[in-house]
């Protein structure tokens, strides 16, 4: 019977143990919650050694009840943490036991609001490339490859994100699994000329390395599919979840404030970097060019995102409509809710994208959603809110926004908090969590020396 007892206080210990290991990362704003949930863990600890001590029936029961409840409140707490990210559910230590991040180098001079997030935390380890200069990174290239190769030489499996670094994986006989979240052509065209410079042959490594990859992960349904097709096992998921738990009031809410549309200002949003031409922003504000020559000046344009400001201030002021552009620069995660909720309609304006989340965060909140046709967009929105881009994009935003209604408002909201809901994460990550458990056993038959046949 001692040793029951004991036995019952060494796994409450070592619970407790685990519980202050996921505490260590805990952010400062969120540090209340943190105290909370350590001095409840010790408050148990203390109630399981009264229990063990004592003899009475009654007051043991007691005590046991105390713990029990004090159990359910830890539990409350580290899920609310869960859902909040505060804790983050980390896609990838669920499968595997360390990570080693490999990329190139990049000085960070400081940290607006909040905006990066410590990474380099318990299990994860960073080796940073030390090339700073991008065009180092061709000029070094065979370094570079060197220097992966060191890097992920112990490692059992990898995950890429491109073709980059699969030579190594193939010439060290790793398993390897290519997470495809945009689309290269698209990002590559509209990154300047030095970037449709590479488009066409990095493109082609691209569709080559997809092809013969073992595992692929798409974020989209069907476009980047059918763009770069696979012969390997694929599965399709997207990488944006909706955490919070969705509920009715959220449309009832905003169907109220569209009833209020015509007294007063429709303000427009985006939520991206600023200083990315192929975010679009630019084709947006020449819209509000063409409704304001046409004596419509009811719209204002928000944009959420970091970045420097200058070239779409200029921008604006050109195009004589900065009165309605209103820079809202970088929000803190926890803040976005509050930015959604201020706005009447969300517009993705990009020339590409992946499966973008701010659309869907958007769409949360029961905004009506428009966008362009790039990427995984339309599978996300209806096609009659999609834009075809190039084709006099600027005016096909103005016209949709001069002409849209309450009533369509209304049915674009009641689609978005529909559409939404099929981004939680009880839907999503049954399918996900079974295509990395797949590539987790074979990456483990690979490194007990039972391997398949690699693709060529």
């Amino acid at each position: 019977m001692q040793k029951d007892k004991f036995k019952v206080i060494n796994f409450i210990r070592e619970l407790l143990l685990n519980i202050d290991k996921n505490l260590e990362n805990f952010p400062k704003k969120d540090i209340e919650i943190k105290n909370r949930i350590r001095n409840i863990s010790y408050d148990l600890l203390e109630a399981v050694y009264e229990a063990n001590s004592v003899e009475d029936k009654n007051e043991k029961d007691k005590l046991i009840d105390k713990c029990i409840a004090k159990i359910k409140v830890i539990d409350f707490l580290i899920n609310l943490s869960y859902d909040k990210q505060i804790i983050n559910n980390k896609r990838y230590l669920k499968f595997f036991d360390e990570i080693v991040v490999v990329g190139y180098e990049e000085e960070v001079i400081e940290n607006p609001e909040g905006k990066y997030v410590q990474s380099d935390i318990d299990k994860v380890k960073f080796k940073c490339i030390p090339v700073k200069k991008k065009m180092d990174r061709l000029i070094k290239y065979n370094d570079n490859m060197a220097f992966v190769e060191n890097a992920i030489n112990d490692c059992d499996a990898v995950i890429l994100r491109s073709w980059w670094g699969v030579s190594v994986c193939r010439k060290l006989k790793k398993i390897y699994m290519i997470e495809v979240v945009n689309c290269m052509w698209d990002s590559l065209w509209n990154h300047g000329m030095l970037g449709k410079m590479a488009a066409v042959p990095y493109t082609i490594l691209q569709k080559k390395t997809i092809k013969n990859a073992p595992y692929v992960l798409y974020v989209t349904n069907h476009f980047l599919q059918q763009r770069y097709p696979t012969q390997g096992r694929s599965c399709g998921i997207s990488d944006v979840v909706i955490n919070d738990e969705i509920q009715e009031d959220i449309l009832s809410k905003r169907l109220k404030k569209i009833e209020k549309r015509n007294s007063c200002k429709i303000i427009i949003g985006t939520a991206a970097a600023v200083n990315v031409a192929y975010k679009g922003q630019k084709y947006v504000i020449d819209a509000l060019s063409i409704l304001k020559r046409n004596n419509i000046d009811n719209y204002e344009y928000h944009m959420a995102g970091s970045g420097n400001q200058e070239r779409l201030k200029k921008y604006a002021e050109k195009r004589n409509v900065l009165e309605l552009v209103k820079f809202c620069g970088a929000i803190p995660k926890e803040k976005m809710t509050t930015w959604y909720d201020s706005i009447d309609i969300y517009i993705q304006p990009s020339l590409t994208e992946g499966l973008p989340r701010a659309v869907v965060e958007a769409m949360s909140r029961a905004l009506p959603c428009l966008g362009s046709d790039a990427g995984g967009i339309p599978e996300l929105l209806l096609p009659s809110s999609i834009f075809k881009r190039r084709h006099k994009f600027a005016k096909q935003i103005a016209n949709k926004l001069q002409r849209m209604t309450v009533q369509e408002m209304k049915e674009l909201s009641r689609y978005s908090i529909k559409k939404a809901k099929e981004f939680a994460p009880d839907i999503l990550d049954v399918e996900r969590n079974h295509f990395y458990e797949e590539f987790v056993q074979e990456s483990k038959q690979y490194a007990a020396g039972q391997t398949k046949q690699d693709k060529d």
